[in-house]
């Protein structure tokens, strides 16, 4: 006769196996069904009604241009599946404010992906002067007092936000 020991210790081998067994059907069927089910299908509608049909940039969060330094904010807009994060952003403060930002973005993003990017959100402010132009784009807020500069150099597409509300003496 087994003892009550011998018994337990058979119960939790057999749950152990269960466990084991289990994972790997979690591993092996459903995570990889959450990733391809996650993902960004291509030519998606974007939250501005635009058809995204290449790299999108994770945008600056034009909102904090003129807001006290001290205040909190979020430097970015929501990022979304897909979206090429930057690599580095500087905030410049003037007289306590948020006055410009620079956000750099990997070399390999196109100068024309990144235009593409900023028009999903600032298509009415591009200057028409600079809508062709390969080597640099620009956008004009008049409404938000801010103006946007996109260039790209051998290390990487830059994108210079400059809030024009600070007078400069």
């Amino acid at each position: 006769m087994k003892s009550i020991k011998e018994i337990l210790f058979m119960n939790l081998k057999k749950k152990y196996i269960a466990l084991v067994l289990f994972s790997t059907f979690i591993l092996l069927f459903i995570v990889p069904i959450f990733f391809i089910s996650c993902g960004s299908p291509p030519h998606i509608r974007d939250q501005y009604g635009v058809v995204s049909d290449g790299q999108n940039l994770q945008l600056f969060n034009t909102g904090i241009l003129g807001q006290p330094a001290e205040t909190p904010v979020k430097l970015l807009q929501p990022c979304k599946a897909g979206d090429v994060r930057p690599e580095n952003i500087m905030v410049d403060i003037r007289e306590g404010k948020y006055f410009a930002a620079t956000i750099r973005y990997p070399k390999d993003v196109t100068l024309e992906e990144a235009r593409k990017s900023l028009n999903r959100i600032y298509k009415k402010y591009e200057k028409k002067s600079f809508s062709a132009n390969t080597q640099m784009g620009l956008w004009r807020n008049e409404d938000d007092k801010f103006a946007i500069q996109l260039t790209k150099n051998e290390k990487c597409i830059q994108v210079i936000y400059h809030f024009r509300s600070i007078i400069v003496l």
